[in-house]
């Protein structure tokens, strides 16, 4: 009479298989992380550069303000964000346009604000901003007489103005 065969045992796995896992699980969560960390620099830098490519100028909201007030003037509040694509895109293709600069230079004393500064931080809350980039008109004392809607054809947002 034969025997039942035994099944073959399983193979242990080495302590140093383990190990090499743990490292490759390390090193893919190190490339990952620098992966991030390097698209966001980059996005900010994009980002700031269209910014700058406007030719508007970034003051705080309390001198748009004063501003405001001497000039006659309502504020166009732009909240952004540097590493925000929607944000780099209003400002590529709708700020930077001259017709759209020029509406705005003429008859607004402008603004952008960081949303992650601490004066961004400041006026998100003020306002109830929710997301960037969002655009708001406001009197010299800082009332909001309305709220912009973000739209990335130069015709149509000269309109709103």
């Amino acid at each position: 009479m034969k025997s039942p065969e035994q099944p073959a045992p399983t193979p242990q796995k080495s302590t140093f298989d383990v190990a090499k896992q743990i490292r490759a699980v390390i090193i893919l969560g190190v490339i990952f992380t620098a992966t991030y960390f390097i698209s966001q620099e980059v996005r900010t830098y994009l980002g700031k550069r269209a910014a700058a490519a406007t030719g508007l100028p970034s003051i705080s909201l309390r001198s748009a303000l004063q501003q405001s007030a001497n000039a006659n003037k309502p504020v166009l509040l732009n909240v952004a964000a540097y590493w925000c694509p929607p944000c780099r895109k209003l400002d590529n293709d709708v700020l930077s346009n001259p017709q759209v600069n020029q509406k705005i230079t003429s008859d607004y004393v402008y603004t952008r604000i960081d949303i992650d500064s601490e004066e961004g931080q400041q006026v998100a809350q003020e306002y109830t901003i929710k997301g960037t980039p969002s655009l708001l008109v406001l009197n010299s004392d800082g009332e909001v007489l309305r709220w912009l809607n973000v739209n990335f054809q130069p015709e149509h947002f000269i309109r709103q103005l």
